[in-house]
């Protein structure tokens, strides 16, 4: 290819790209703009995606949710159901309603037989058990009448895939037990969940298969998420200033 063909296929490059980056007479998008367009969209898609969802929710006839958990739901503004208040056929556990979450507050010592009605009634999945420790909290606990409250509390939450709902099942264990039924075997990701409340609080589950520390040495005395635990320090020691 001769040097004037070269020449010839430069200029028409340069001319190309001096149409696609400059446009005299026409108007520029900035990207950013672009951009904000773009996040409300998806912003709008979110907030009718959960609308939808709760319109769906609240056009099941209740009848589809008539069994010893949900036996007379109401709905309120939000199309979110609301348990009742009173009894249920498993271990007493009453109803209470917080933050969109169905919570259920059976005894100690129906834990494990309520665990195993729920995963009969589609609750698949427990997706986090934990404990609180209300020694020192004097505020109110807002318990439903007939829950006394204790110094412990063990909170289990589940998920049901097929409606999309969360429930939350909260058990109170005194100061003296400080114990109660192990769901690993109804729940088997309960295993370690269960490890960390007994490392932690010294609460204790029975049936559990290996109930042992998971967090702390072997033989650390002591449960350091108890409020009646001792603070502690350890010393450390620092280099000095090299060349000092």
């Amino acid at each position: 290819m001769g040097k004037a063909s070269r020449r010839t296929n430069r200029a028409n490059s340069t001319s190309v790209a001096t149409t696609v980056t400059a446009n005299p007479g026409g108007s520029r998008v900035p990207w950013f703009s672009i951009s904000i367009a773009a996040m409300l969209a998806l912003g709008l898609t979110a907030v009718l995606g959960l609308a939808q969802q709760r319109e769906s929710i609240a056009g099941i006839a209740p009848e589809a949710f008539e069994d010893h958990w949900h036996t007379s739901f109401s709905i309120n503004s939000c199309g979110e159901w609301l348990p009742p208040t009173s009894d249920t056929e498993h271990g007493n556990g009453i109803h209470s309603h917080a933050d969109g979450l169905i919570h259920i507050h059976p005894s100690s010592t129906a834990w494990v037989d309520t665990a195993q009605a729920l995963l009969d009634d589609g609750w698949n999945m427990c997706i986090d058990l934990t404990a609180v420790d209300y020694l020192t909290y004097s505020a109110p606990r807002n318990l439903p009448e007939g829950v006394n409250g204790e110094r412990f509390e063990v909170v289990a939450a589940f998920v049901s895939h097929s409606t999309g709902e969360r429930l939350r099942a909260r058990t109170q264990i005194s100061a003296e037990s400080t114990s109660v039924g192990s769901i690993t075997s109804i729940y088997p990701g309960a295993d370690y969940l269960e490890r960390e409340v007994y490392d932690m609080f010294g609460i204790t589950f029975d049936g559990h298969p290996d109930l042992s520390r998971i967090l702390m040495p072997e033989h650390w005395e002591g449960h350091p998420l108890r409020k009646d635990y001792d603070v502690g320090a350890i010393p450390v020691q620092f280099k000095g200033p090299q060349g000092g």
